[in-house]
Formats: structure tokens, sequence, C-alpha cells
């Protein structure tokens, strides 16, 4: 094939993608994102890198003992679940469980460079990493939680070793180098790596203890942290022997000559010879702290935690990342500004309350929290008087469903009870904490799954019938109703829907469509429509709450009566602007409802993508719905989030998903546009702002929130006439540079200037981009040129993104 042809091609293929990637701008995902603990820290150029067990990395200052910024898959991490970092002398390199490999080259300075490996590598969950030069070059070993150690030679994924190569297990927890050697250690044994051969033994066989870190001395030496003491490897006689102590010992870092070991986390010692402790920052009166890991730096050794409140119990606890100067015993505890929820759940009930903050429930129920743009409001106090107290119910009680009605905020603890919180009309003012169980009000429900508000201010409280832990009286749970909010511990303020009402006892989802007439999805029945004051009386006459003898109930509703979505597995439903019906569960249907003839219209029903032309779903599993201000409907679903953008009968489908659940999808019909910065995992809920104007959705790894402009698609429009030239790029020419039209660049107004293939990997990235001239010359971070094809390029500026494609053409 001729060049010229090669580029028409390639040309007419852009041309056939570009009007799918400008339909709208990027939406602005910020990451939300718990700062529970630090699990793994790295000193460079003076500064500490802070890895975070769910939260990203925060970048510290130790002089002024200040955060200077925090790093997440919206700034260019590829996971939030940092688990191991490592300077290898050329990078910054972070293992992430939930997002493969991130090295960043001069990090903290305008030449930083960020680049993601996950194509090549042997699995995403990335559980260690450790790294070194091998004369100019760099080579990074990395373990795995299941499919054995990975190597990146000279910044390109290279080969990868399992059991099958002869690595002892396949699970990894520590990896550390000692010039050509590595050592392996894994939950069932250790091996070592060197000349492309393994040696292996295994703790039962040789009574070794389990090695818990490694960490390689000054002098070459490996040494090992392990449940029985610490340990160094004697090359000589191919055996531990022993160094320190005989207790668990969880964390190395070398300083200098000497070597620094955590004990269990609450012990530091200095072994220079003999071991010497060494004093720990203590912890505040009414909390205690954990100690994760140890770091020296040009200004001292530095350690870092997870810091938690006294009053909270035993087992998992809503905490605070610290760091915190070794050396002083009065070092004040410096907490991390973030999310405190729980160390081991992840996030679950989201709702946007009245003055636009979103909130979030931890899905142990350890705590709350909410963000308003500019700070966290952290609720982690466990209540001590049912009715007038500050705080939660307990802690393990899982908050599974939130809702906004009126200006208080409604949450659950599951198998414990309802809580309703109205915030403080200024900051500092007086809240309102109400905790209502079956015990203290006429709340009959303790087992909640799905809470739903009402537009005057009241709160439906849908129960699971699953719910052991309310025995055989679960078969009597339906539907509580607090219609009198004002008043929540009085029996006129409550209505009960019984199981004869709604058909069965497990309420998946509930809608109030307008003041009168609200939907249920029953498990195992259908859809449900209850008309308060039946159908001779409208949505502006007083409601007849407790008075059934003029109610009116839909049969149920088995489908949208065309479509294949099962409507007895209903986990969502809301109502358009047009009073079209929309449910999800095992995919989308939208429908009519006439009330007279109780007949249903078939209007459409999405499912997962499976072809190019026909819109579809990222995932089959729909989550939440909300429609936002411009009359957009948001769809979560397994797979990510979709935005359908409806004019007349035209419909546009938008998809943003994680990078993990990009790379599972059907590469025919997604491009490297539908990767954002959202958490991934398990994605668990939806929550909308009552005007419309900004959204949060959560899942286990985390959660992100997105405002909502009026008339846009999440961003401003300060780059919108941007475009690049030439395009198609001939990328085989030396003197090619590509360049930027159509935006004003400068030392003011610069752009982080992002190049992607097909697949999501970032090939080029310049985080300080302050000319529209020679913005690119085709070549990677390592100077070498890419392939012909199509590469999909970010623009990002004051905050907004625009996407391009551009097609590099031989």
């Amino acid at each position: 094939m001729n060049l010229a042809r090669t580029r028409r091609i390639i040309l007419a293929a852009a041309a056939c993608l570009v009007p799918a990637v400008l339909l709208g701008q990027t939406p602005q995902f910020a990451p939300l994102m718990p700062t529970n603990r630090v699990s793994a820290a790295v000193a460079v150029d003076g500064r500490i890198y802070a890895g975070l067990a769910k939260g990203g990395v925060v970048e510290f200052d130790p002089l002024t003992e200040q955060v200077l910024r925090h790093l997440d898959r919206a700034s260019g991490l590829g996971g939030h679940y940092v688990q191991s970092m490592t300077w290898s002398g050329t990078r910054l390199v972070i293992g992430c469980r939930d997002g493969g490999i991130t090295a960043i080259s001069d990090p903290g300075t305008q030449a930083e460079f960020i680049q993601l490996y996950r194509d090549g590598l042997s699995s995403l969950d990335v559980t260690c990493v450790t790294g070194q030069r091998v004369g100019t070059a760099e080579r990074i070993y990395y373990g795995t939680d299941g499919e054995g150690i990975g190597v990146i030679e000279g910044g390109r994924e290279g080969a990868y070793y399992t059991t099958l190569d002869g690595l002892l297990d396949d699970h990894v927890n520590e990896v550390a180098l000692s010039g050509e050697l590595l050592l392996i250690a894994m939950p069932s044994g250790w091996s070592r790596f060197i000349d492309n051969v393994f040696t292996s033994w295994d703790y039962a066989t040789t009574g070794m203890d389990t090695i818990l870190d490694l960490e390689v001395a000054a002098d070459g030496a490996i040494w090992a942290a392990t449940s029985g003491g610490v340990k160094r490897w004697d090359a000589g006689g191919e055996a531990w022997v022993d160094v320190h102590g005989t207790e668990r010992y969880i964390d190395l870092a070398r300083d200098g000559d000497a070597m620094l070991a955590l004990r269990s986390a609450d012990l530091l010692v200095r072994i220079d010879g003999a071991g010497v402790g060494v004093a720990v920052p203590q912890a505040p009166a009414g909390q205690a702290r954990n100690i994760s890991v140890v770091v020296p730096s040009a200004d001292g050794v530095w350690l870092g935690g997870d810091l938690f409140r006294t009053d909270q119990g035993a087992g998992s606890r809503a905490a605070a990342a610290w760091l915190g100067r070794a050396g002083d015993a009065a070092a004040p505890l410096l907490a991390l500004p973030g999310c405190r929820l729980g160390v081991h759940g992840g996030f679950d009930g989201a709702a946007v309350a009245a003055d636009n903050s979103a909130w979030v429930g931890d899905r142990e129920g350890d705590g709350l929290a909410g963000w308003d743009g500019n700070q966290w409001y952290n609720v982690d106090r466990r209540a001590t008087v049912a009715n007038d107290s500050t705080g939660l119910f307990n802690f393990g009680g899982s908050i599974l469903a939130m809702t906004r009605s009126g200006a208080d905020l409604y949450f659950n603890q599951y198998t414990t009870g309802l809580a309703r919180f109205r915030p403080a009309a200024e900051p500092g003012g007086a809240e309102q904490w109400d905790l209502m169980t079956p015990y203290n009000s006429p709340l009959e429900i303790d087992g909640i799954i799905a809470l739903a508000g009402h537009p005057d201010g009241g709160v439906f409280v849908c129960s699971d019938a699953a719910n052991w832990w309310g025995g055989s009286d679960n078969a009597l749970l339906g539907v509580d109703v607090l219609f009198d909010p004002e008043h929540p511990y009085a029996e006129a303020s409550w209505l009960h829907l019984s199981t004869a009402d709604l058909g069965g006892n497990v309420i998946l989802a509930a809608y109030a469509e307008r003041r009168d007439i609200v939907w249920f999805s029953v498990q195992g029945v259908g859809l449900r429509r209850w008309d308060i004051n039946g159908l001779l009386a409208g949505p502006d006459d007083v409601l007849t709450w407790r008075d059934p003898s003029d109610d009116s109930w839909s049969a149920s509703l088995l489908d949208a009566g065309g479509g294949n979505v099962d409507f007895t597995a209903v986990n969502a439903i809301t109502v358009g602007p047009d009073g079209t019906i929309w449910a999800g569960g095992s995919g989308l249907a939208r429908f009519l409802y006439s009330p007279s003839l109780d007949l249903v219209t078939f209007r459409g029903e999405w499912q997962r993508k499976a072809d190019t032309f026909t819109p579809g779903l990222l995932g089959q599993v729909v989550r939440g719905l909300a429609f936002d201000r411009n009359a957009d409907l948001w769809i979560l679903t397994d797979g990510g989030l979709n935005r359908f953008q409806i004019d007349g009968d035209a419909l546009t489908v938008d998809a943003y998903t994680d990078l993990v659940t990009f790379g599972g999808l059907d590469q025919r019909f997604y491009s490297a546009t539908a990767i954002a910065p959202l958490p991934g995992g398990t994605y668990r809920d939806l929550g909308m702002a009552a005007d419309g104007t900004r959204l949060v959705l959560t899942s286990d790894l985390g959660g992100v929130m997105l405002d909502i402009p009026r008339g846009s698609s999440g961003g401003g429009d300060v780059v919108d006439q941007s475009y690049l030239y030439p395009n198609p790029f001939p990328g085989d020419q030396a003197a090619a540079a590509l360049n930027l039209g159509g935006l004003t660049v400068d030392e003011d107004n610069p752009v982080v200037f992002e190049v992607l293939n097909l697949t999501g990997q970032i090939v080029y990235r310049n985080s300080r981009l302050a000319s529209s001239t020679d913005v690119w010359d085709g070549r990677t971070r390592l100077g070498d040129r890419v392939a012909s094809g199509l590469y999909v390029v970010k623009i990002t500026q004051a905050g907004v993104t625009r996407v391009r494609t551009l097609a590099v053409a031989f």
C-alpha cells in the first residue's frame, strides 16, 4: 500500500471518529477518595510522596509541613489504591491495586511526565514495586496478586514470570533488588531470581518466618522484616540470619548505613550494630494511631499511618492518614486533609444536600463525609444517646442507602435504623440529629435497603426481607413513610405500607413522581404505582397519607410493554421532563403509563452495547438514574457512567468509565475518549442535586463529583475552538511539528497536552505547555517515533478538557 493511500485511509477513519468525539466536552470529574491511611512513602528531591491505601498520592513538603498537591486519576495516576512506591534512580514508580503502574519523571517540576503502564502488564493488581538504574537504562520489577512478577525494561513492558516459570507462588507480597539478584516474598515462601533462574523455599518446610517487607542496605545486603524479627540474607551461606528481635516487624527503610525497622505498627528501631529504639509521635487525647510506613528524608525520618477515635470500638473504623517526625515523642501527628471513611470498606450511599455538598457513606458503616468543593465535613462519632446525640448509631452497620429530602439528609445503618442529619445553616452552627430505630420510634424496619425523598420533605424507608437480624418478623415488613419530618418520633407522623399493598417485602427502589404519586420496585413482583389520594385528586390537594380508602394502586408491571428488561429486579426509577418513566435493572427501559387505563406504552429499551450503530450502555446492570438541569439522563451501570442527551427522537449516548473497566470493553465500540477518572471497582450509587447542577457517584474504590453547567456537558467553552494542524500529521518527516490552533497559550495560560493511543495509554504528555507552536514532534517521552494510526489528544486549560483525534501517517 502506498503512502498517499495510507494517509487517505487514516484521514477517512479520523473523519468518522471526530463527530462522536466532538459532540461534547469531557466532563470534569472530581475524584472523591478516602484519605484514611498512608500505605507507602518515598522521599524524592526534598519532598515526601505518601501513597494512600485508597486515596492516590500526596506530595508533602517536610520543611513547611504542608501538603503541596494531591495526585489522583484526574491528574494522571493509573489508580487510587496505592500499595507500593519506589525511586528507581530515574523515576518515581507507584504500584496500585486498581490500575497497574504509574511512573513519574521529574516529579514536582515543570518537566514532570506521568507514564501509565497497563496493557503490557501481567496484571493491574500490583502489590509491590522495586527498581534501579542499569547503566543508563531503568529496570523495574513488579509483583502482582495472582499473576506472578513482571519486568519493565527501558520504559517498556517486558517479560513476566509465574509458577509455570519456576516462581514459588503467583501471589507476590514484596520484591527487592541487590545488583542482579531479585528476591521475591510470597505468602507461602520466598524465591531468589538471578541469571533467569528461580530458587525457592517455602515457609513450612524451612521453618522460616513470613517475610512482610524487604529492603537493600547501603552495602547491597538484603534485609527482611518478618513475623519473627528482622533478618539479613547471608549470600555466602544462602540463609537468613537473625539481626534484631523476635516480634512482628512490618516495614524497613534504609537511613544511611543504618536500617530502620518498624515493629507491628507501634515501635521504631534504628539498627546500626545493636538496635536502638527511636521515639515516635503520640496520638492526641481521645485518639489512637497506627504506624504503617517509615521513610527517611533529607529533613529527617518521617512516619505515616492512620489516626482514629478511641470511642469507635474495635474492628474497622473511620480514620485519617497522617505524617509525623520520628525522634520526638512530642512531635505532632499531621493529619492529612480529606475524607475520613472506613479503612476496610468502600463508598456506598450517595446524595447531594440542599447546599449542593456531595455526601458519601461508608459500606462498613464507619463514617459519613460531605464535600462542598473546598473542604470535607467528616462525621465519625459514635452516638451515645438514642434521640439526643451527634454522630452515628454504631460501626459495622453499612450505610447502604442515602437520600436528600428538603434540608435533610437521611441515611441508614443496616440492621440498626434510620438517621436524619440536618447540617448547620452556617459553618460552626448547630446541627440536628435524629436517630430512629424500631425501639425508640414508630419505625418498624431495621433492615433498610433503599431510601427515597418526598417533595414535601418526608422519606420512604424500604425494607429488605432478607435481613436475618429481624428474624421471623421480616415477613411483615414493607415500606415505612415518614411524612411529617418535623415530628419524627410521633406515631401520627408515620405510615406503614404493608406487603399486601406492595405485593412483596423486598423493596429495591422508590421514586416520587410528584407529591401524590410514588413508584416502588418490588423484588420478584415488578413495579407498583401508588396514588396517595386516588385518581380524582391532583398533586396540589392535601395528601391523605393515613386514609387508605382513597388510595389507588396499579397492578404489578412486569415489563415495559415491548422490551426485555426484567421489572421484577429494577434497581432505579426516575421520571423524565416529558413524563416518561425510566426503569433500570437488567438494562434500561422507557415507557409511558396511563393510570386511568392501567396501560403501559413502550418507548424504548437499552442493553449493554453490542454493535457499532445501536446505542447501548457500558454495562448490563443499571444501579442509578438521575436527570440533570439540562434534561440529560445519567445512568450508572456496572461498567461506568452513561449520559443520554435526548432531543426529540434523536439520542446521543456518551460513555465514561475507568481505565481498568475500559480494558475489558469491546474495543470496536469505544475509543480512549471514554476513559475518565472514575473510581472503578463495583459501582454502588448515584445522587443528583435538587437543581440538577451536581452529580455524585460511588463505588467500593471511591467516588467522583461532577458539576453540570447549564447547556453544557461538564465544562466551560474555553477550548471549544481549538484544533490540531497538520492533521494528518506526517510523522515520518524529521522536521515535522504539530501545532495547536484556535487557543491562546502562553505562560499565563498554560495547557496540559496529552497524546494517547486507542488503548488508553499515554504516549506523550507535557504538563505545562506554554506555546501553541511545535507542541509535539511525533515521538514518545523516550524519543521513539510513534506508529502510524489514530491517536486521541487531550487539551486541558483552566480545568477544562477538550478531546481531539489525530491521525499520524507515514
